[in-house]
């Protein structure tokens, strides 16, 4: 199989599994709880919106090249030449795509940073691009990455009240077994 085409598959089944995050986990339980949680169908509709058109900024030309020489390789790769081609295709995403929490990181002119609050939706679309990984591997759910890693995230406060709410319901993983 050509790299191409492997990334290809690979980023066609994230954005499946994340739309399968969304409709198995957390679509279900804001409908459930939306009283409880204070949203709106609004609410709701904005986020599915948003997964629907999860990582589209991966097939632009900023993106899909240093992540395919990053993650794919050619056997004689210049490793060096592929990091740096990533670190400029991850910045894009990051600043393309409002469901990575480094999106509402302002950096003054001072160098201080101000965290912003993530919009609902956005907030939604991050937890099921997270728990999409527990597809492949049940230890990586949403809830887990999180625990991992919520040291090293800058969220605002609002922000990460709203996350841990939500991933309450992003516990079981999306593994073919676990339906």
């Amino acid at each position: 199989m050509s790299r191409e085409k492997e990334y290809n598959e690979y980023i066609d089944a994230h954005v499946k599994n994340v739309i399968e995050s969304w409709k198995r986990f957390l679509k279900p339980a804001l409908l459930f709880y939306m009283d409880k949680l204070g949203i709106s169908i609004d609410d709701i509709k904005k986020a599915q919106i948003a997964i629907k058109s999860h990582d589209a900024s991966k097939w632009s030309e900023e993106e899909y090249i240093g992540y395919l020489h990053y993650f794919y390789p050619e056997a004689d790769a210049d490793l060096k030449q592929a990091e740096k081609e990533m670190d400029y295709a991850w910045l894009h995403h990051q600043n393309t795509n409002p469901h990575h929490w480094q999106y509402y990181v302002l950096i003054r002119d001072n160098s201080k940073a101000t965290l912003l609050d993530m919009p609902f939706e956005y907030i939604c679309e991050m937890l099921c691009d997270w728990h999409s990984f527990s597809k492949k591997d049940p230890t990586s759910t949403a809830a887990n990455w999180y625990s991992k890693n919520k040291d090293k995230m800058m969220l605002s406060d609002n922000t990460r009240q709203v996350v841990e709410k939500l991933l309450t319901y992003m516990t079981k993983p999306l593994a073919e077994d676990n339906k």
